[in-house]
């Protein structure tokens, strides 16, 4: 299990954990293997999990990455919850090595959300990834950060919500996307307690952002910029 963050070509599994632990345990377990599994197979599947389905597959060595052939070990964790999980604890501690060494410093979930972004997760797919993640960890009892949280749901701009109450004691992580054409974009991240900031800096960054916003147009969807699984 060679994957790690250090490979330039890191691309972490975005699926549903749900459904990924429901496969193993339960659906495949069901009925025979076949000696090849391929989209047909998961016929009951939506394509982008199919895809997603396929791929976290062959990073775990339960099928073969390129022509989707089983490999012995799947046999031994299909319908297997405690086999499962050690094989999965095992894969986890080095395709994840950065991300679970930021959990054993505590650190915080902008951490957490930089180790994907720097390698070009952002937008939906940074949402689902790091939800695969943080699911990861609790089912096979990997060490967490306390301060790790889901990437919020992408919502209003920051200059939208009053003051007052952005103003609670609590940091609130905020994020915003602004998009320029074919030219790129700006993600803009804010882990701030607003409370604590004097009231001319708190005006000066809603006027920053609002410029932002002029410039670049409406704000920008909340597609998946990861590219291909």
């Amino acid at each position: 299990m060679d994957a790690s963050v250090q490979s330039p070509a890191w691309r972490p599994p975005y699926l549903s954990y749900r459904t990924l632990v429901w496969f193993l345990d339960h659906e495949v377990h069901s009925a025979p293997l076949p000696p090849r599994i391929d989209r047909s197979y998961l016929h009951g599947y939506a394509v982008t999990t199919q895809a997603q389905l396929l791929k976290i597959l062959g990073l775990l060595e339960l099928v073969d990455l390129s022509t989707g052939t089983v490999r012995p070990r799947l046999r031994t964790v299909t319908g297997k919850p405690d086999v499962r999980r050690d094989v999965m604890r095992q894969w986890a501690r080095s395709f994840y090595r950065e991300q679970l060494e930021l959990a054993d410093e505590h650190a915080s979930s902008m951490a957490l959300y930089a180790s994907f972004t720097r390698h070009g997760i952002t937008g939906a797919t940074l949402r689902k990834a790091v939800a695969f993640f943080l699911a990861l960890c609790g089912d096979v009892e990997l060490a967490s950060s306390p301060h790790f949280r889901p990437v919020p749901q992408k919502g209003a701009l920051i200059q939208e919500q009053p003051v007052a109450s952005l103003g609670s004691s609590d940091a609130s992580i905020r994020h915003e996307e602004f998009t320029f054409g074919p030219a790129g974009g700006i993600a803009v991240w804010t882990d701030l307690d607003w409370s604590q900031l004097p009231q001319e800096t708190v005006d000066r960054l809603q006027r920053l952002l609002r410029e932002l916003g002029r410039l670049a147009g409406p704000p920008a969807g909340n597609g998946d910029t990861a590219g291909p699984p």
